[in-house]
């Protein structure tokens, strides 16, 4: 489900928009971290949470679709994931 900032945007409105993303942000990393762990084991599955808050870090804030931004960190993370994965978890 997404969904629109709302306006006139009050505290409220502020909040729950930012209650949602959190709440959205984490559902996604949870499956993220659950498939690299059941694929890859626990050392892929932390560095590839890792990664992933990383990147979320340095996004632009607010995401303006929060669902779609959450899932081009994971497919990003992925693709830095796959290469860590070839190059060994020691490089």
């Amino acid at each position: 489900m997404v969904r629109e900032l709302q306006y006139p945007l009050t505290t409220d409105s502020c909040l729950d928009q930012i209650t949602f993303w959190i709440f959205s942000a984490e559902n996604e990393v949870a499956a993220y971290r659950g498939a690299v762990l059941n694929l890859y084991g626990a050392a892929a599955s932390d560095w590839a949470t890792n990664d992933w808050l990383y990147a979320l870090e340095t996004m632009d804030w607010p995401p303006c679709n929060s669902g779609s931004s959450w899932r081009k960190l994971t497919i990003s993370s992925a693709s830095r994931l796959a290469a860590w994965v070839e190059a060994g978890p020691g490089s």
